[in-house]
């Protein structure tokens, strides 16, 4: 293996966003659960204060690298004109969220997330918008390579899907954006899954314009879809550590419902879960 090869590049970025996933659990699931244990670790005050700051930047800005080298090793650069595209629908998106509550209800995003742009949306945000639609994209071209309507429904409700565990553990666990008006779903407004399947539809259209479909098979299934369920682990082991079991068990029902949904509407095959040998490609 060479050297900053894009094979080599992959597969580091997608070790490295594993390991910092893993890292991350683990200190939400200890500090962050029982803050008590800092009076007895005090080396670890200062670092777990800076990691809580920085994990879920950290986690953002290493799944966007992770899918980045991805399509890079597979795709080349094809992917550069979707990720603005992308990038603008999520930005506008959320700044209607932010500002006037169109079309996911009204929040704040807190200082946790980073710099925003307008004093409204952190900068990372939509690169994780990104990095959901178009794994979940890929894997729907791959289950029907030739029934676009097929694509986008299925593409919007894979990332949909992901939001039932991100908003519950994101905001109701840790407090990363508040809720004007909270629901009756962990904080979550009624019509905030509406809002995203709406979103998530237009950037599915997007993609459908650019022809992504075209050229994101060239990328195997199992990557797209084992990046888009690595990157969802995150908010749902949040929600298991913190004991948010409603919300842990209906986000594993949908994520993985809707892959397995989709795979048996298509006929064809997909190995869900990560096995060692997949590692190794």
């Amino acid at each position: 293996m060479k050297l900053l090869s894009r094979s080599f590049l992959q597969k580091l970025s997608f070790a490295l966003f594993a390991l910092v996933t893993a890292l991350s659990i683990i200190g939400f699931g200890t500090f962050g659960q029982y803050p008590q244990l800092l009076s007895q670790f005090p080396w670890a005050v200062e670092i777990y204060g800076q990691a809580y700051q920085m994990f879920a930047q950290g986690h953002t800005l290493l799944a966007f690298l992770a899918a980045i080298f991805l399509l890079i090793r597979y795709t080349g650069f094809r992917w550069i004109a979707p990720f603005f595209a992308i990038y603008l629908i999520s930005f506008l998106a959320e700044l209607g969220g932010t500002s006037i509550g169109i079309p996911f209800g009204k929040y704040e995003y807190q200082p946790l997330l980073g710099y925003k742009i307008v004093d409204h949306v952190p900068i990372l945000v939509p690169t994780s918008w990104f990095v959901m639609s178009m794994m979940a994209y890929g894997t729907c071209s791959y289950f029907f390579k030739n029934i676009a309507w097929a694509r986008v429904l299925g593409g919007a409700l894979m990332v949909t899907a992901w939001d039932f565990a991100l908003d519950p553990a994101m905001s109701y666990t840790a407090g990363y954006w508040v809720w004007e008006s909270p629901g009756h779903y962990y904080g979550m407004p009624f019509f905030n899954p509406i809002g995203w399947m709406i979103t998530s539809s237009i950037i599915m259209i997007a993609l459908e314009f650019f022809k992504v479909h075209k050229w994101i098979t060239r990328v195997p299934v199992e990557k797209t879809t084992h990046l888009y369920l690595l990157n969802a682990l995150l908010p749902f082991a949040m929600l298991v550590v913190s004991g948010v079991w409603g919300a842990a068990l209906v986000a594993a029902v949908l994520i993985l419902g809707v892959i397995y949904l989709l795979r048996g509407l298509s006929g064809r095959q997909l190995s869900v879960f990560p096995r060692a040998a997949n590692f190794k490609s």
